[in-house]
């Protein structure tokens, strides 16, 4: 497992601490019981926790509070599909068409 400094992540059986060298990222071996405790955790934290670094290797994830954005993002209403969006407008003209047919049986059965 790959986690970036931003604590984002990637896993995959190709991912490999020599195929990823550089100091922009950390490396989990999920093959050792340790990395794989590591990577279950931080998966099941994910994206709420802080990175516990101890010269310069990743050793531990820790739960953290929500920020207010963040809390704000979870509470704030869901949009609308596309799919929602075109029901709300057939069933406005249905509405329409409806009202419509209502004024010509008034008009057929009042004989006008």
């Amino acid at each position: 497992m790959i986690v970036w400094k931003d604590g984002n992540y990637e896993t995959g059986s190709w991912l490999t601490a020599e195929s990823y060298e550089g100091s922009d990222h950390y490396f989990i071996d999920e093959a050792t019981d340790e990395g794989e405790a590591l990577a279950v955790k931080l998966q099941r934290l994910y994206p709420y926790f802080k990175l516990i670094v101890e010269n310069g290797e990743l050793k531990d994830v820790e739960p953290r509070e929500k920020t207010a954005e963040e809390l704000a993002a979870l509470n704030a209403p869901l949009s609308k599909t596309l799919e929602q969006k075109r029901i709300e407008q057939l069933e406005v003209s249905n509405l329409a068409l409806m009202e419509v047919v209502a004024e010509l049986y008034e008009k057929v059965i009042d004989g006008r």
